[in-house]
């Protein structure tokens, strides 16, 4: 291979071989396949009183929907990943009066990601509809999983900590040429209230490999 595997999960990847695309499997015979950890992200706000489902993931690169390492559903060409960790994250935002924030004028570096926990109790109970909601993660159009958005930050309040977050026990597999969907399920009946923006993170930990160059 390209370089050292060692990892419990870059060994499951390179296992996948015979499930990636043409061209990296042309490079897998050819040893040019370089294998790292990795990782991809999603941070979208979500639409003013939000009810049901929720797609995270858009198919137009244009919209300004956040930050994004996940580009129209797929992770980058000519990389395979496989993820076995899985985040969510959250951050609640009142809505002024008058002249709402552009959210494209929001920077990467004054977003405030806090875990679900962190979050103050009036703002909490305000938006009680997000925290009882489920986050589903889909390859292909075929669930992958799908678990309440609580269950992501029960060990810890501290955002970011080792603890937070989901180890799922079958990592999940895609490559450059799958859709990828993270969905958001709203209870039935409830909306996220209108004096409130709230924006997510969804981010997938893993091992990934790309055909070195």
């Amino acid at each position: 291979m390209g370089n050292e595997i060692n990892t419990r999960t870059q060994i499951l990847l390179a296992s996948y071989v015979g499930k990636m695309s043409a061209s990296m499997q042309v490079a897998a015979n050819e040893k040019k396949l370089k294998y790292s950890d990795g990782y991809y992200y999603k941070r979208v706000k979500l639409p003013v009183s939000a009810n049901g489902m929720q797609d995270l993931l858009l198919n137009d690169d244009s919209q300004k929907d956040g930050f994004c390492s996940i580009s129209k559903q797929k992770i980058n060409q000519g990389c395979a990943f496989m993820a076995d960790r899985f985040t969510f994250k959250a951050a609640i935002y009142q809505v002024p009066e008058s002249s709402p924030v552009a959210y494209d004028a929001w920077s990467e570096g004054s977003q405030v990601y806090t875990s679900l926990d962190e979050i103050p109790a009036a703002v909490k109970a305000a938006i009680a509809a997000l925290t009882c909601a489920e986050l589903e993660f889909t390859v292909n159009g075929d669930r992958q999983w799908i678990a309440p958005v609580n269950s992501f930050n029960q060990e810890t309040i501290l955002s970011n900590s080792n603890k937070d977050g989901k180890n799922v026990s079958a990592p999940c597999f895609v490559n450059d040429e799958q859709l990828m969907q993270f969905r958001l399920h709203l209870p039935q009946g409830i909306a996220l209230p209108a004096g409130y923006y709230v924006a997510v993170e969804v981010c997938m930990y893993g091992a990934e490999c790309r055909i070195a160059r």
